[in-house]
């Protein structure tokens, strides 16, 4: 059995939606958290999925690319996709590619 090393809970208030994750984010939850994001931006009448990185200890290149993939989308559907209180490695991880500004609401 395998051991799962992240979390996600789903917060929604009338049009915006707050996916706040947790532990280590790497390639083995790739489809799983870019289907998370994909639900919550295909719901009907969500302006904004924001995603809380506070709880998140680790984040590898597979889930940089899984953040574009939900921001390319929200683009297409009129919406936003931000992220919001990266810390230590995630939020380095961020700032070295550009993506903090992108993604900062």
């Amino acid at each position: 059995m395998t051991e799962q090393i992240w979390t996600h809970t789903v917060d929604r208030n009338a049009d915006e939606c707050t996916v706040v994750l947790g532990g280590e984010l790497d390639l083995s939850i790739r489809d799983a958290l870019l289907d998370v994001f994909t639900a919550q931006l295909e719901q009907p009448g969500t302006s904004v999925v924001r995603v809380d990185l506070a709880a998140v200890t680790f984040l590898d290149s597979t889930i940089l690319s899984v953040f574009v993939n939900a921001y390319q989308k929200a683009q297409g559907l009129a919406r936003r996709f931000t992220v919001i209180n990266p810390r230590g490695l995630p939020q380095r991880s961020l700032e070295a590619t550009g993506l903090l500004r992108l993604l900062s609401p």
